[in-house]
């Protein structure tokens, strides 16, 4: 609890300074489509559900695998379209 909280406060120190010095914090924050990001993970937590509940063979890197490929390719995907269409990027 101890280390968590020491990192909550850690980053919050960060943006703060970053905020004060730069002001990019809160202009960076309105660039942001939420929703996007709220819809991806959403999805992310979909996949961390359903590869944690489904159970393919009992071989410990046969469900490592299938895990791997189920975040894998929706990753990659999600990946190539924020770098190449700016998914989770408002135009300015």
């Amino acid at each position: 609890m101890v280390f968590v909280l020491s990192g909550v406060i850690h980053v919050g120190m960060i943006l703060w300074w970053s905020e004060r010095r730069w002001n990019i914090v809160r202009s960076s924050l309105k660039l942001i489509a939420w929703t996007r990001l709220a819809i991806f993970l959403v999805g992310v937590a979909l996949l961390a559900w359903y590869a944690q509940t489904m159970r393919v063979s009992g071989l410990a890197w046969v469900n490592l695998m299938t895990s791997a490929v189920i975040f894998g390719v929706p990753y990659l995907l999600a990946v190539t379209l924020i770098y190449k269409k700016k998914l989770l990027v408002r135009s300015v």
